[in-house]
């Protein structure tokens, strides 16, 4: 977000969390606009989920501090039960409220695709629902499949979608896995 020369901010922390949620925490000397503020980091279709929370402390810093669920390209890892951290890049995509797997596992993939130039193949939510298999498959607008399956390290009420040429690589070495 350009800032003006009238406001300046300090980053105190951001991130993405094990849960999928990106968090954000600034602060300033003069009071910010939360929802400008909003609306520069999160994107459209999140917004209406995010927890924004603003307050002055005893020193007359002003703090904003915004949560909201992630819909886009990240390097997420897991640690394995050998305690070895692997790591992969993909979309991961909030399903949102009432929403359905299938169609987010498709916009998750229409974004790997359009970001990677690689065909989002492999999917992953926390559950599938009983009323659809594990593995089930997905047809992609390009004739593709992607299948969806379960994975622990997937963040609840997320799916996760990376190419078919992405591997699992274990940090700090060159050694590769397989999906």
């Amino acid at each position: 977000m350009p800032r003006d020369s009238t406001m300046t901010w300090e980053t105190v922390s951001e991130g993405l969390g094990r849960d999928g949620w990106m968090h954000r925490h600034v602060l300033s000397h003069a009071p910010l606009d939360a929802q400008v503020l909003l609306a520069a980091w999160a994107p459209e279709g999140v917004r209406e989920a995010a927890q924004v929370r603003v307050w002055k402390d005893e020193a007359h810093m002003h703090h904003v501090a915004a949560k909201w669920p992630m819909r886009g390209l990240v390097r997420w890892s897991v640690r394995n039960t050998a305690d070895e951290v692997w790591e992969r890049l993909m979309v991961l995509w909030w399903i949102g409220t009432g929403g359905r797997i299938s169609t987010a596992a498709l916009a998750a993939a229409r974004l790997y695709q359009e970001l990677t130039g690689d065909v989002g193949i492999y999917g992953w939510v926390r559950h599938v629902p009983q009323a659809i298999a594990d593995r089930a498959a997905v047809i992609l607008p390009g004739g593709e499949i992607l299948f969806v399956g379960e994975a622990r390290w997937a963040p609840r009420g997320f799916v996760a979608v990376s190419g078919k040429e992405e591997r699992w690589t274990r940090v700090g070495d060159a050694q590769t896995g397989t999906s």
